[in-house]
């Protein structure tokens, strides 16, 4: 059951980094004129594959588990290849960059950016630009994984969760919005736990508290009673609602 909620969880992230990795190479086409346009391209590309190699490992991930093997290690090609099997590191980068395309989506969808629809590129290099920066800087903050203690680790994901409001596509239906949030939430959990010094503390994170998958959290709202355009609403909601009692006890409120 636990490589299949895995497998789960890694197609529901590769989706988000395929996501991610269009906007990043639509945004980087827009300006490929500059260098930093060139590079976006590159790092969208990258992004975009990683995707589809997470979504791919989560299918396996999930054939594995439904055969009872808890042993055989499923293969990644990004992460094999281009970061030398360095887990921890491939999904901070890869999902950095897929939070900097989702960052970037007001300014390269044209139904939220009429520059967009008026051609204005220079304008749109300009605010792509910004947008990027912002979320490099929220997502990253500079941190290398395993240097953070479990306050400043804390203290980076509530950061963070703030942030989520402004990533959500308003024009996209309900659902829609919910899934982003939840992806959202999901990502800088992870993050936030390889960021901690306390390694072993973040593995305990892991099998105790978990990520829920979309099914899960779907489900958890149902238990609640809640039912249609409701549940996406709570998991809207609670996506900007962190545990008060994990923040006191770390001294944060």
């Amino acid at each position: 059951m636990e490589r299949i909620l895995e497998g789960s969880g890694l197609i529901q992230v590769g989706g988000f980094k395929k996501t991610g990795g269009a906007l990043i190479t639509f945004a980087g086409a827009l300006t490929s004129y500059t260098g930093i346009g060139l590079g976006g391209m590159a790092a969208g590309t990258v992004t975009g594959v990683s995707g589809i190699s997470d979504i791919e490992q989560g299918i396996n991930e999930i054939k594995l588990g439904l055969r009872n093997d808890s042993t055989t290690r499923t293969g990644n090609y990004v992460r094999d290849t281009l970061y030398d099997g360095n887990d921890t590191i491939y999904h901070l980068s890869t999902g950095t960059a897929a939070m900097v395309g989702m960052a970037l989506r007001p300014y390269v969808m044209p139904q939220k950016n009429p520059v967009l629809a008026g051609g204005k590129q220079k304008d749109i290099a300009k605010k792509a630009a910004m947008g990027a920066d912002d979320a490099a800087g929220g997502a990253e903050g500079g941190f290398k994984p395993g240097t953070l203690s479990n306050v400043d680790a804390r203290r980076w994901y509530l950061e963070q969760e703030a942030k989520i409001p402004d990533l959500i596509d308003d024009s996209l239906p309900i659902e829609q919005q919910a899934r982003q949030a939840f992806d959202l939430r999901n990502q800088y959990r992870t993050q936030a736990r390889e960021l901690m010094l306390d390694q072993q503390l973040a593995e305990s994170l892991f099998r105790t508290d978990p990520n829920l998958t979309w099914d899960q959290i779907i489900q958890k709202q149902v238990a609640k009673g809640l039912s249609g355009d409701d549940i996406y609403r709570e998991i809207l909601e609670s996506s900007q609602r962190s545990r008060t009692s994990v923040s006191q006890s770390l001294g944060l409120e």
